[in-house]
């Protein structure tokens, strides 16, 4: 895993250290700090995922141990390697994936056959939320991991029956949203910025999502340099000269 004691400059110092990369807008390195979820507690080794640790997660705080035995009815939980795809665009939904640990990316692909990665989610986040909200119940992109992930699959049913019962439930989804949004607002912005700040920011992007609690201390995933280039949205072969 790449670290501050593998990585040369003083901007990878400067990021674990939790400061402001050089060349890196502030709006933009808090907006990354933004859009992380509450931290979590670590996933119970048992087999069955209990309503406590579900509503541990900001987003279902709101639920009470009643509406959350509700929510998690039918409920899969799924351990994946990394580099498997989660999420087809076009597929049909049936439901909605927490993210209990590790990390995946969210992706469309060009009609030219280049991938653009829309986000890097981690846990506490949701996967596939939006196509069970849309009348024609399709995915609106790929999913794919990029890490070892523990997902929780909740059924679409239950899913909207909680966000109908539940205001707090369905203000905060609305909040996450909204953060993603402004996240995917800040990743386009950093298109106009040079190479090294773009891979600098994916590399502080990944190590606070590492941990699931916003830590920027954690080591980076060891990622592919193809992966960290795709995030970044530059070749590999300028992403490779700059982690050298």
């Amino acid at each position: 895993m790449l670290t501050a004691a593998v990585m040369e400059g003083n901007e990878m110092a400067g990021i674990l250290a939790g400061g402001v990369p050089p060349g890196l807008p502030p709006l933009q390195f808090f907006s990354l700090l933004r859009a992380l979820p509450t931290p979590t507690t670590p996933m119970p080794a048992s087999t069955a995922f209990t309503p406590e640790y579900l509503r541990g997660f900001s987003l279902f705080a709101s639920l009470n141990e009643a509406q959350a035995n509700d929510l998690l009815r039918d409920h899969r939980r799924l351990s994946l390697p990394a580099e498997q795809r989660v999420l087809f665009e076009g597929d049909w939904s049936d439901g909605v994936f927490l993210v209990c640990t590790g990390i995946a990316k969210v992706c469309r692909t060009t009609n030219l056959g280049e991938e653009v990665v829309l986000a890097v989610v981690g846990p506490g986040e949701l996967l596939g939320e939006l196509a069970v909200l849309m009348p024609h119940r399709r995915r609106t992109a790929d999913v794919a991991t990029l890490t070892a992930m523990e997902l929780v699959k909740l059924r679409a049913q239950w899913f909207e029956e909680a966000l109908d019962r539940v205001p707090g439930f369905a203000r905060a989804l609305a909040c996450l949203e909204a953060r993603r949004l402004t996240s995917l607002d800040d990743r386009f912005g950093l298109q106009s910025d040079d190479a090294k700040t773009r891979v600098l920011a994916t590399l502080l992007e990944l190590a606070l999502l590492a941990g699931g609690n916003g830590d920027p201390h954690q080591p980076i995933p060891d990622l592919p340099q193809r992966e960290i280039a795709a995030i970044a949205g530059l070749a590999r072969g300028t992403t490779s000269r700059i982690l050298m």
